[in-house]
C-alpha cells in the first residue's frame, strides 16, 4: 500500500506520469514459486491496475496477470483468455500462464462441476445418479421427501393443482 501511495505522491511532486512497467513491478513481490500481486485487487482475487490517461479518456482497469503476459510474452488472441496453471489469482509469474479459451479454462477449473465425481454429500455422480448438470439424484429425492414430509398440506394442495391443470380430456 505504501508503494503504491508513493507513486501517486512522485507523480504529483514531479508533475510526470510513472510509466506503467514501474508502477507494475513495483507491487510484485517475486517469490519461490509465484510472483504475487500486492496492488488493488477484485473481491475474488485477481489482481487489477488503472491503465492509460484521464486527458484523452483512455484511462481504465486491466487484470494484472493479463497485462504481465503481453509485458513479457506478447499479446493476447481475441477471444482467448489467461490461465493460471498455478491456481493462483494474484499471480503474474509469466511462466504460470497460459492462453487457452474460454470453455477450456472453465474446464481445467478444480470447481468445474462437469469434473466432480461425487456431490456434496458423498453420492456417485455415474451417469445413473445425476440429473443435466450433474446434480445428484439421490440428494434430489431427500429433499422432496423431507420437503413433502415437513409440509403435508402444501404438498397437498400443490398436487391438486397439478392434477386439476393436468387432466385429461374427455
Amino acid at each position: 500500500m505504501a508503494v503504491h501511495s508513493s507513486c501517486h505522491f512522485l507523480e504529483i511532486i514531479m508533475g510526470t506520469k510513472i510509466p506503467i512497467e514501474i508502477r507494475f513491478w513495483a507491487k510484485v513481490n517475486k517469490t519461490k514459486n509465484c510472483w504475487l500481486w500486492f496492488g488493488k485487487t477484485t473481491p475474488t482475487g485477481y489482481g487489477q491496475i488503472q491503465v492509460g490517461s484521464r486527458t484523452d479518456n483512455t484511462r481504465k482497469l486491466v487484470y494484472v496477470h493479463r497485462l504481465s503476459y503481453e509485458m513479457e510474452i506478447g499479446s493476447i488472441p481475441k477471444g482467448l483468455t489467461i490461465d493460471h496453471k498455478c491456481r493462483v489469482r494474484n499471480c503474474v509469474n509469466p511462466v504460470h500462464l497460459r492462453v487457452m479459451t474460454l470453455n477450456d479454462n472453465l474446464k481445467s477449473s478444480p470447481g468445474y462441476v462437469g469434473n466432480k465425481k461425487l456431490c456434496n454429500y458423498g453420492h456417485n455422480l455415474d451417469g445413473l445418479n445425476n440429473v443435466g448438470h450433474r446434480y445428484c439424484k439421490t440428494c434430489r429425492r431427500l429433499a422432496a421427501t423431507k420437503s413433502r414430509s415437513d409440509n403435508p398440506e402444501k404438498h397437498r394442495i400443490a398436487m391438486r393443482r397439478y392434477r386439476e391443470k393436468n387432466k385429461p380430456i374427455k
